[in-house]
């Protein structure tokens, strides 16, 4: 499937998905995320508990290279 094909909203929603998380805020809710909870291979963002991503916590800082 080329890219011409995504619907151009699904391209926007996984775009704003990713900034949001290295603007460090949540995904779901937009809260500010304080600290990243690893649970097993889930991390959740405090203090709303939404999860965010499965992986290492702290995958998606700006500071990382």
């Amino acid at each position: 499937m080329s890219e011409q094909e995504i619907d151009p909203r699904v391209v926007e929603a996984v775009k704003q998905y990713f900034e949001n998380l290295f603007s460090g805020l949540c995904p779901q809710c937009h809260a500010k995320v304080e600290k990243q909870e690893q649970v097993g291979r889930c991390v959740y963002a405090q203090p709303c508990g939404h999860r965010m991503y499965q992986g290492q916590a702290g995958a998606f800082k700006k500071d990382r290279p």
